[in-house]
């Protein structure tokens, strides 16, 4: 019985260890996100003509239309948003939410993954930076 106690204490001690592994990986990951937008050019400039949030709320895609630039990929996408997407005020300040867009706004976003080919293009937004409010 007394070889129980520290085969306990060995499992707790690995439990212990792994749950500050864990919270270091994501401390870790949450520390090395971009504070600011990207540097590269955007995929899409344009203006947010429709907006359909999901079921969750938080989440959701926007109809982004605006002009193909010389540094820009596309001239119309539905762009969805997730929570893993990062917004970005005028200013370069993160923080805003899906539920913070606007038809309206103009706004700059990033593509990440694969982008349908259709038209408009769909694809998921890594960043997303609004230019000006309404």
């Amino acid at each position: 019985m007394n070889d129980a106690v520290p085969d306990r204490r060995k499992a707790a001690g690995l439990m212990i260890s792994a749950a500050v592994l864990i919270a270091c990986v994501v401390a870790l990951t949450w520390s090395c996100a971009p504070a600011s937008p990207p540097e590269e050019p955007p995929s899409i400039r344009g203006q947010i003509t429709s907006i359909t949030p999901s079921e969750k709320g938080s989440e959701g895609s926007v109809l982004i239309e605006g002009a193909k630039e010389s540094d820009t990929e596309y001239d119309k996408a539905s762009v969805r948003i997730t929570a893993d997407t990062r917004i970005f005020d005028a200013d370069g300040n993160p923080g805003l939410s899906f539920g913070d867009l606007e038809t309206g706004m103009r706004v700059e976003a990033w593509f990440t993954g694969a982008v349908a080919e259709s038209y408009p293009v769909q694809a998921l937004a890594e960043t997303v930076r609004v230019l000006q409010a309404r």
